[in-house]
């Protein structure tokens, strides 16, 4: 479980990481950029001829409005790949953590698949979209092309650079670049936040490497793991009456029944511990009134104070040889 849930924060972490490094390099250009097109470049006119169309060109490669267009079309297309994919994902991550019966891990599980494909899907979309992009640029910029292209399919190339290049310095040149951008960046820091509480609970939940306390669906038990790296079982929150409970959680061997950890279960009939187990905790089974066999493993050591205090249908239970204290106070 530790490796696939490593797997699974790793492709969360790694392309969001690339979309944040992508988009920071973009805005750092986009500022050199803006100083220069505002303080050294005129207002261009819409190319009309295969003339104008190639002057454009000489201002767009002596601004460097090139290399810029390039790394624009690449962060829309992870742009356009991050935001779709991973809404799609959340989405129906969301709609299977929230069914009935279903804890994070199961929907992290359930859903890994799916969100594979989704990813895989968008992104390939997404790259094919940006080769398309960067071969117009890349046209644009060969003088070998523009000298045997047609009239009508360089002014076509150059017309979409000249939209893109005509918003951008309206835009440079006004109040609402400033705004837009203070949206996206409150959009982009919501966005992380909850990024980063999605992959604290994967984390803490699923791959078992965060703090605190752990859950183990299939056993539905919460555990903790103890410095020997044992572990103790801390609540139980099934429903079943004959509880087996098992040598080990997630390669962890059960060593303690914890305090209160089945206190008050009203529908438990019968429990049967492994081996492993040498201590019951103080009130473990307390006031499970239904409870009418108790199978103690030989391994025991210590029993906590009232651990079957309650218990009325527990008539007879047989303590282990090894047994060396039964706390009462």
């Amino acid at each position: 479980m530790g490796v696939i849930g490593g797997l699974i924060a790793v492709l969360i972490i790694i392309p969001f990481f690339l979309c944040v490094l992508a988009l920071g390099k973009t805005i750092a250009f986009r500022k050199a950029l803006k100083k220069q097109m505002v303080k050294a470049v005129p207002e261009l006119e819409q190319p009309k001829t295969k003339e104008d169309a190639v002057a454009m060109g000489q201002v767009f490669e002596e601004i460097g409005f090139f290399d810029y267009l390039t790394m624009h079309f690449k962060v829309c297309s992870i742009t356009l790949f991050a935001v779709i994919s991973s809404l799609l994902s959340f989405l129906i991550f969301f709609g299977v953590w929230m069914s009935a019966d279903t804890d994070f891990g199961e929907a992290l599980r359930f859903t890994f698949p799916m969100s594979l494909c989704i990813f895989a899907l968008f992104g390939l979309f997404s790259y094919e979209d940006w080769k398309k992009q960067r071969g117009i640029i890349r046209k644009c910029r060969d003088e070998e092309f523009l000298s045997v292209c047609s009239e009508e399919e360089c002014v076509s190339h150059f017309q979409i650079l000249y939209d893109i290049y005509k918003d951008y310095r309206q835009r440079f040149l006004g109040d609402q670049d400033r705004k837009r951008w203070q949206v996206i960046r409150a959009a982009a820091a919501v966005l992380l936040l909850c990024l980063a509480v999605i992959i604290y609970k994967a984390v803490d939940e699923y791959i078992g490497l965060g703090p605190g306390p752990k859950k183990n669906r299939q056993y539905s038990c919460e555990y903790q793991i103890l410095e020997d790296n044992s572990a103790e079982i801390i609540s139980y929150f099934g429903k079943e009456p004959q509880v087996i409970i098992p040598d080990s959680l997630d390669g962890h061997p059960v060593s303690i029944i914890g305090p209160e950890a089945f206190k008050g279960n009203y529908e438990l009939l019968s429990v049967e511990l492994p081996d492993g187990i040498v201590e019951i905790g103080d009130s473990a089974f307390e006031n499970c009134y239904e409870l009418k066999e108790a199978e103690l493993p030989d391994g025991l050591k210590s029993i906590g104070n009232s651990a079957f205090s309650g218990c009325d249908g527990l008539k007879e239970v047989e303590l282990p040889d090894g047994l060396k204290s039964i706390r009462t106070s």
